[in-house]
């Protein structure tokens, strides 16, 4: 009998953000995975576009922090990328779907057939159901990612796969979801991000370039009239807490009804979307925010969304997912989720 000898270690993991890079690999011991490696750290130039000096930064990083191998999954830049849901015939044996979903997706997105790669699956059936074969789909141009693996390969990283950022942090907080449907926000450096999940499938994402924390800290400081060292330290170490007997606890409380002010059109955005989900799915509404990203870790940030939501609201932690060592547990910060669901891509 031939028995089939599952990898020892995963791929790595990478997750080219635009504040900064995260790296996650997992090993495998007695039939399960683990967090075997991580690193976080800041981009040279917050926002810049990637170039072949940054990844050989990232290349040394991986050498130092116990990463093996070359082999790598990396996240497609989400401001290439195109996602949508799509309304398909009925599947009948002889129709051409992936041909039929490709043109509909050329049409919504104004783009040529043979322009980008697709990716699509079935949706949960909706409460108005018909015969129609509702799908999720996303795309990346061709053009897009060839200049993502150049830059990329020509420093020595060898990419097998390129997935989508919003897929990747599913499949990582599959674990955490519940009975109907679970929120994911990334709340990131240069916008935020929502996905939603049922039964760990992705159903649904939308990007939301104001809510990002770049927008939020920009503005502190502008209109508060501060330093950049003041306000991190009123958005990282205050936040949405109590101000207490902190340092410049003065200025805490006219600062946190600016950071509520910042995230306020988010929340609205949040429940126009859940109400939409319970339209469509009503045996399945929005029980669960999961929250990640570097937003994650703004003091307060899951009670106050809970409060504004009425919804159970909670940042998720690697930890929580993934048994980690105890010597990763500072490097497995909010902002890996994307990383280590990278690291469990499956090309199937």
């Amino acid at each position: 009998m031939h028995v089939m000898k599952l990898p020892s270690q995963s791929p790595i993991g990478i997750d080219l953000g635009e504040h900064s890079i995260k790296a996650a690999q997992l090993t495998r011991r007695g039939g399960r995975w683990l967090l075997a490696a991580a690193a976080s750290f800041p981009r040279k130039a917050p926002g810049a576009q990637l170039d072949a000096d940054e990844i050989t930064r990232l290349l040394g990083v991986l050498h130092r922090t116990g990463f093996h191998g070359s082999s790598a999954v990396i996240a497609a830049p989400r401001a290439d990328l195109m996602s949508g849901m799509l309304e398909l015939p009925p599947r009948a044996p002889g129709l051409p779907i992936d041909q039929i979903a490709r043109m509909e997706f050329s049409r919504v997105h104004k783009c040529e057939p043979a322009a980008f790669q697709l990716s699509y699956w079935d949706l949960p059936e909706p409460a108005r159901a018909s015969k129609a074969t509702h799908v999720m789909a996303i795309g990346y141009r061709h053009a897009a990612a060839d200049k993502l693996l150049d830059t990329v390969e020509a420093a020595g990283l060898d990419v097998s796969a390129i997935d989508s950022a919003s897929s990747a942090i599913t499949r990582a907080c599959a674990p955490l979801t519940i009975d109907g449907t679970t929120a994911i926000l990334d709340l990131g450096y240069g916008e935020a991000s929502l996905a939603l999940s049922q039964h760990g499938t992705l159903t649904y994402e939308r990007r939301m370039s104001e809510a990002g924390t770049r927008r939020l800290t920009e503005s502190l400081k502008k209109q508060l009239e501060l330093t950049d060292e003041e306000v991190n330290y009123i958005v990282w170490e205050g936040g949405f807490g109590e101000p207490g007997d902190r340092r410049g606890a003065e200025v805490f409380s006219d600062a946190r009804r600016f950071i509520g002010a910042h995230f306020a059109p988010l929340i609205h955005e949040l429940k126009l979307t859940f109400a939409y989900t319970e339209h469509q799915y009503p045996k399945a509404p929005v029980k669960l925010l999961l929250i990640v990203g570097g937003g994650a870790k703004i003091p307060g940030m899951a009670a106050h969304l809970q409060a504004a939501l009425g919804i159970d609201a909670r940042a998720a932690n690697p930890a929580d997912v993934i048994p980690c060592s105890t010597d990763l547990l500072d490097r497995a910060s909010l902002t890996l989720m994307s990383a280590i669901g990278l690291a469990q891509f499956v090309e199937g």
